[in-house]
């Protein structure tokens, strides 16, 4: 019996809490478990199994996802699929500081239910990545790795009264 599972590489940079940045690609399911389409790379890095691998040129490694900081892609599909959402969720401009002193800034599309959809709600919302559009990229950051979250506008507001 055969139980090999189709799947699609795409191509990340993994940025983790240790280390040199890491290119090469991940693999996605062809067929997602929950939904019709393809895997999406959020869903595959919030699945319970705590490593995933990553092939790159001439080399192999296997991730501990607890140390994953963000992964980043800029693999159309993925990407297209998050500019899509943002004609139905809320759109929130932040900047995070993320450990290691590292900052990331970039929106979130928050898709929650009316009167949950605050940037609190979304964070605690049991994800362990969440996604943020970075410009011309898609990061999928790891909950974890978030030391402090601020909106821009806030950021915004505050360099004005100074």
């Amino acid at each position: 019996m055969n139980y090999n599972v189709p799947k699609v590489g795409i191509i990340v940079k993994a940025v983790m809490t240790a280390g040199t940045p890491r290119a090469g690609r991940v693999f996605l399911a062809e067929i997602a478990r929950a939904h019709s389409g393809p895997e999406r790379l959020e869903e595959m890095l919030n699945q319970s199994e705590p490593f995933i691998p990553l092939s790159g040129k001439g080399n192999f490694s296997i991730l501990n996802k607890r140390h994953l900081v963000y992964l980043t892609t800029s693999d159309r599909g993925e990407i297209d699929y998050y500019r899509n959402l943002i004609t139905i969720a809320r759109r929130e401009d932040v900047r995070l500081i993320l450990r290691g002193r590292k900052a990331l800034s970039g929106t979130l599309l928050i898709e929650m239910p009316m009167g949950m959809d605050r940037v609190l709600d979304y964070l605690n919302s049991q994800r362990v990545f969440l996604p943020l559009l970075v410009g011309k990229l898609l990061a999928l950051v790891n909950c974890s790795s978030i030391v402090s979250l601020t909106p821009t506008k806030l950021i915004s507001a505050k360099k004005r009264r100074t």
